[in-house]
């Protein structure tokens, strides 16, 4: 009965157990660290300034609808109804009834219908054309956002790795502190050191603290930043991916092959190329439109007397009138209007041209800059690199002559703070270099 009991208590135990796992399991996954790739997907579906872009384009498609007129007719449609009151000065005699008749009353309805359609309208077709040229300027300033975007989050991304980095080391110096006041104390205790390398140690400890504590502050501020930019609440649990892949170290990135790729598809040129192309419809509009333009017409007008008389479809022809026209529309003087037109259009036309070429050549700075900023995060990683090995073999002898006698706790100290830092400088090194490939992949619009 025992082992009966025992049995089914151990079952329920590793049920209980196995439904444990799986919820914990659960959790897990619900909590997966962000990735640097999830967390620009997060922020361009999430970010409300990028939403806020996307209605400028909305507003450029509308504009481009609008357009159409030139190419379809424009219908119209209206009724009406009249009453008319009138008194004769004297009175009448009605002949079938033999009343008088003061006066009267008429009502009449009507309906009428019309369309109109261009037939020469060429400041109309180029206007068509310059808001198709718009709504490929507003694309590209959606491409300019995105591109910012992601760049800020990559950006972000990696100072928040950064500062992730930096608490650890100082989370590690602190321990190393403490460690140090132990054996400090201890040391005193046996006579082996003054009683100054223990106040020394723990006013060492002290700094520490204060450091890791800064280091910790400066974590949550960086996550914080993140969080707006992924269109999250500051307070929202965020938690990122510390293994980030390295950017390659020994890849020849060559000049000008980034530059032509960057003057040819970067979204701020595609942008500039078509504002451009819209300034050159706008200016061809204005031209064109110092001479005359044609229009066709069709109408159709039925009045009656009575509103049943009016919808009888069955006789069209009863109290109608209907017929086609054509027509030129000449604007001969409108006080200078036409000529400032031209004049504003040829300046925009040149200005457009000149925002071309200083967006390519911007392309060409940009490539250079961030060629430049990663082959000196490289020579820094390399440097730091060295003084981190450097920095731990001094610490190590440091350590090892203060704990014999033969060093000052001055100089364990000096050795402390120089592996301190050289830590340090080695996470800076190495987010600057991830952050130098990002500013290259947003000067090739990637």
């Amino acid at each position: 009965m025992m082992n009966a009991c025992s049995t089914e208590h151990g079952g329920a135990r590793r049920l209980g157990l196995a439904i444990l796992a799986v919820l914990l399991a659960a959790g897990t996954a619900a909590a997966a660290p962000l990735s640097l790739q999830e967390a620009v997907e997060m922020a361009l579906d999430r970010n409300p300034g990028l939403a806020s872009v996307r209605y400028d384009l909305k507003s450029a498609e509308g504009s481009r609808l609008s357009s159409y007129n030139a190419f379809v007719p424009t219908v119209g449609l209206s009724g009406s109804f009249r009453q008319s009151t009138y008194r004769y000065d004297d009175p009448r005699v009605d002949l079938s009834t033999g009343r008088l008749i003061a006066g009267g009353m008429d009502e009449s309805y009507q309906v009428q219908g019309s369309i109109r359609q261009n037939l020469i309208d060429l400041p109309s077709i180029y206007q068509f054309k310059a808001s198709g040229e718009d709504v490929g300027a507003a694309r590209a300033s959606y491409r300019v956002s995105e591109a910012d975007l992601i760049y800020q989050v990559r950006q972000q991304y990696y100072l928040l790795l950064q500062a992730i980095r930096l608490a650890e080391v100082a989370e590690d110096a602190l321990e190393v502190s403490e460690e140090q006041l132990r054996k400090s104390e201890a040391l005193f205790e046996l006579g082996s050191v003054a009683r100054t390398d223990v106040l020394q140690a723990r006013v060492n400890r002290a700094a520490a603290v204060q450091e890791e504590i800064s280091a910790r502050n400066a974590v949550e501020f960086e996550r914080a930043q993140l969080a707006i930019l992924l269109g999250l609440e500051v307070g929202e649990p965020l938690e990122i991916a510390l293994d980030v892949e390295n950017p390659p170290a020994a890849e020849e990135l060559e000049e000008q092959p980034l530059i032509a790729q960057a003057q040819q598809g970067l979204p701020e040129v595609d942008r500039a190329r078509a504002q451009l192309a819209g300034a050159a419809d706008r200016k061809k509009a204005a031209f064109w439109n110092q001479f005359p333009s044609m229009d066709g017409s069709l109408f159709y007008s039925k009045e009656q007397e009575t509103f049943a008389g009016l919808t009888d479809l069955d006789d069209l022809k009863q109290g109608a009138a209907w017929g086609f026209g054509f027509g030129v529309s000449w604007n001969i003087f409108d006080g200078f209007n036409t000529i400032g037109n031209i004049k504003r259009t040829r300046a925009n036309h040149a200005a457009a041209r000149e925002e071309l070429r200083r967006q390519r050549l911007a392309a060409a700075l940009g490539v250079r800059q961030a060629l430049i900023a990663i082959q000196d995060a490289r020579e820094g990683v390399r440097a730091a690199e060295e003084s981190v090995n450097l920095a731990s073999e001094n610490l190590k002898l440091q350590q090892a002559l203060y704990e014999n006698g033969g060093g000052t706790i001055l100089e364990l100290n000096n050795a402390q703070v120089e592996h301190t830092r050289a830590r340090n400088s080695h996470v800076e090194a190495q987010v600057a270099l991830h952050l130098a490939f990002a500013q290259l992949d947003r000067a090739l619009g990637r």
